[in-house]
This record gives C-alpha cells, sequence and structure tokens, in this order.
C-alpha cells in the first residue's frame, strides 16, 4: 500500500513537471468561448452532419478552459464541413453481398475568431470506421464510430498544445 502512494505521487509529480497542461492555450488570443456552427455537409448522403455536430459540442463541453456558447456570441466560431463520406464494401459474400463495409469521413475544420473572421486554426481530418453484418453491426454503427474519432481528432487539433505533440510524433 505503501509502495502505491509513493508511486502516485511520483506519477502526479512527474506530469507535474512535464509541463502537462488541461483544456485550450487561447489565453493569448483572448478566446474564452467557442461556438459551433451546423456542420456542413458538401457529400450526397444526407443527414450525417448532425450526429458530428452534436459530437463536437460534447467533445467541446469536455475542456474546462473554452466554454461552449452559441455562435453569434462567441470569441471563436468552429466552423466543420464534411467534405467526403465514403462507404466501401471490405468483403464480399456469395453473390455479391456486402458482409463487411466502412466508412471514410473527411472534414475540414476551421476555428475563426468571431469578430474579425481572421482563421486561428485550420485542420483536414480523416479517419474510418467499419461494420461487419454477420455481427448486427449496420452502417449507423460505423457512422457513430467514425463520427466519435473525428470530433475528437478536430477538438484536439484546436488546441495548439496538442497540435505540437502530433507534429513531433510524426516527424519521429
Amino acid at each position: 500500500m505503501r509502495d502505491l502512494k509513493r508511486t502516485s505521487l511520483l506519477l502526479v509529480f512527474l506530469v507535474w513537471a512535464c509541463g502537462y497542461k488541461a483544456g485550450f492555450m487561447f489565453k493569448t488570443q483572448e478566446i474564452r468561448s467557442i461556438g459551433i456552427k451546423i456542420v456542413g455537409n458538401n457529400t450526397f448522403r444526407e443527414r450525417i452532419e448532425i450526429p458530428l455536430t452534436k459530437r463536437l459540442e460534447k467533445e467541446l463541453e469536455s475542456y474546462v478552459n473554452v466554454k461552449p456558447y452559441s455562435p453569434d456570441k462567441a470569441d471563436a466560431i468552429l466552423e466543420v464541413v464534411i467534405k467526403s463520406a465514403d462507404e466501401r464494401p471490405i468483403a464480399e459474400g456469395g453473390e455479391d453481398v456486402v458482409s463487411v463495409g466502412s466508412l471514410f469521413l473527411v472534414v475540414e475544420a476551421n476555428l475563426k475568431r468571431r469578430i474579425d473572421g481572421r482563421i486561428l486554426r485550420k485542420a483536414v481530418v480523416a479517419d474510418r470506421a467499419e461494420y461487419i453484418i454477420a455481427g448486427g453491426e449496420k452502417f449507423s454503427d460505423a457512422l457513430n464510430e467514425a463520427v466519435d474519432k473525428i470530433a475528437k481528432r478536430v477538438i484536439f487539433l484546436l488546441d495548439p498544445e496538442i497540435s505540437k505533440l502530433e507534429r513531433i510524433k510524426r516527424n519521429k
């Protein structure tokens, strides 16, 4: 038990010492609130923007230093557009029946300062999810999974500290 306490204290100290910070780092740009516009949809798939809008709002609320506001009152506005939503078969059974399918989503995200429209962050995010029909999964299951992944990645890319860590990882 004593070793567990020591290990926990050491872990807390190491996290503090390495400079980890929670939340967004927009204090220098005076961004204390972000409004999310309804996600745009440039694809032929109808209504896939609705779950992404809701998920982005939920992800944004999980950060402590920035408050979600309506876009007309927030310091910054997050605009996200679904650029493509491709459904592809991964495996087919007899008579060309799809048994495993995938959904590949690509979105463009812009964070703009509301007062002057200046772009603070810009990113293109892509991710995919699969569904196995024999396992009882449907396209909607893949959509929910892809939306969860995309929303997290968009919100992470807004944070300059997380963006810096992503660049360091890619360059290794």
